[in-house]
């Protein structure tokens, strides 16, 4: 049986289905701060957090460590809001920082769903072609979701009156609002 194809479609839909708004969030607190000229970063930043999600597989099947789902969906939003205030606070600059705490944060978003994801595949042999297939899915849809942000982002900030410093506050708004809502809703303490 192939397994990598409709897991390939299961990564690809993980990542932009309209009812996964942590990661829609995600991205864009991730993707805002950008522009087309910065698509190095980008694809650095989005391979990042692809290679976080296939990491919190590898500590899934491992069993490294073991977290609850209720600490997992309370860290979710509460990365999307550090990403935020991270990039509010630095702009679109070059840190190192920003690239491990988007590996962590894939991580982080990753073990929402890969200790299931190791149950149905640890002892398959199709295991290694499900992981890399959905990892690829999660890549690819990442890319296709940054590269219509950032056209829609690009389309705005030529509309007559829009700069791109207001329109980033805007979206961060929104990002913020939305984290902070998801962290109440899933508070743990």
């Amino acid at each position: 049986m192939n397994t990598f194809e409709p897991y390939f479609s299961l990564g690809w839909h993980h990542i932009l289905d309209i009812h996964a708004l942590d990661h829609l969030l995600f991205m864009g607190a991730l993707l805002a701060v950008f522009e087309f000229t910065h698509w190095k970063r980008i694809l650095i930043l989005l391979t990042a957090f692809t290679l976080g999600h296939g990491l919190a597989m590898l500590i899934a099947l491992t069993q490294l460590f073991r977290i609850t789902n209720a600490w997992v969906e309370f860290l979710i939003p509460l990365t999307i809001l550090i990403t935020s205030i991270h990039h509010l606070i630095q702009g679109a600059k070059g840190d190192r920082l920003m690239y491990v705490m988007t590996l962590l944060f894939g991580i982080v978003h990753g073990l929402a769903y890969s200790q299931g994801f190791v149950d149905l595949f640890a002892n398959s042999d199709g295991y290694v072609m499900a992981a890399l297939g959905f990892n690829l899915g999660v890549e690819v849809g990442q890319l296709a979701f940054a590269l219509i942000f950032l056209v829609l982002m690009e389309i705005l900030s030529r509309i007559r009156g829009l700069d791109r410093k207001s329109i980033r506050l805007f979206l961060y708004g929104i990002i913020i609002t939305l984290s902070l809502q998801l962290l109440i809703e899933n508070w743990i303490f």
